[in-house]
């Protein structure tokens, strides 16, 4: 693995853990956003 894979492995956990949870870019359905609970009122 290289440094650049590392640091982009990195900034997408970043990104999870600051906005929320969401499929990587990588991913077949990536870039959408995961909501497993509908938000509370």
């Amino acid at each position: 693995m290289k440094e650049t894979d590392v640091r982009a492995r990195l900034v997408e956990a970043l990104e999870a853990d600051l906005i929320g949870p969401f499929v990587p870019d990588s991913h077949a359905q990536g870039g959408q956003e995961v909501l497993e609970i509908a938000p509370s009122r």
